[in-house]
């Protein structure tokens, strides 16, 4: 399958394209939040390339141009916070404290794991930024002398889980309010919270949109600290 990548060099894009396409259209089918299109897109991808006996770096080459649409992709959801400026002005404090406590929350957890599995340093340091958006979370990293294909699977398993995992939550702890719900999935789920809460209602996906921002700023502030003490 190695030829495929040789004769076309874009073969990895249209490769990933359609197999995220096919992802949507399980996930519309099942209408189940563990059948969330970048899981199901993750899991026919890595079959694909252990199957096709494809080398990962060739793979990554083609389908390269995925990646450079991460940042735009990200600066990109400022416009729902923009039209839901109001909100953040009204509730600016109860934003920051929830923020901050859920990004707090988010690093000592890792720090207790670390301890009770003996984890190596630089293991830690490759995922202690795991609970931010991936463009933020790999400048942080390569700060800290971590793992970048680490820290990408890690924030890509976080945000899956958090978007498998919150809607059960908010069912089980009868959660209604677009407002509380942003919050939480936009600190615990960052861009894949925040684009599901997109899809769901306009001020669930601006408050997700406002604390995966300010969960970005928090963690650049908080993880070079916390490195800088291992």
């Amino acid at each position: 399958m190695n030829s495929l990548f040789d004769l076309f060099p874009s073969f990895g894009l249209f490769l990933t394209l359609g197999v995220y396409m096919i992802a949507m259209w399980v996930n519309k089918k099942l209408k189940m939040p563990i059948a969330n299109p970048l899981l199901i897109a993750v899991i026919l991808i890595i079959a694909i390339l252990v199957v096709g006996k494809v080398n990962v770096p060739v793979y990554q080459e083609s389908a390269s141009f995925v990646s450079y649409l991460l940042t735009p992709a990200t600066i990109a959801l400022a416009i729902p916070v923009y039209k839901q400026r109001h909100i953040l002005k009204e509730n600016f404090w109860t934003i920051i404290i929830t923020v901050v406590a859920a990004m707090v929350t988010a690093v000592v957890s890792v720090l207790i794991v670390a301890v009770i599995f003996n984890m190596d340093e630089e293991i830690l340091r490759s995922v202690l930024s795991k609970s931010v958006t991936t463009a933020i979370a790999i400048d942080i990293t390569e700060i800290i002398g971590g793992i970048t294909p680490i820290i990408v699977g890690s924030v890509v398993l976080t945000g899956i889980f958090g978007v498998v995992v919150n809607e059960w939550i908010f069912k089980l702890l009868k959660i209604d309010s677009y407002f509380a719900r942003g919050l939480a999935m936009g600190t615990s789920s960052h861009a894949m919270g925040t684009a599901e809460s997109m899809k769901i209602n306009e001020l669930q996906g601006a408050m997700s949109s406002i604390a995966m921002v300010i969960s970005g700023i928090v963690i650049a502030i908080l993880v070079p600290i916390v490195a800088g003490f291992l």
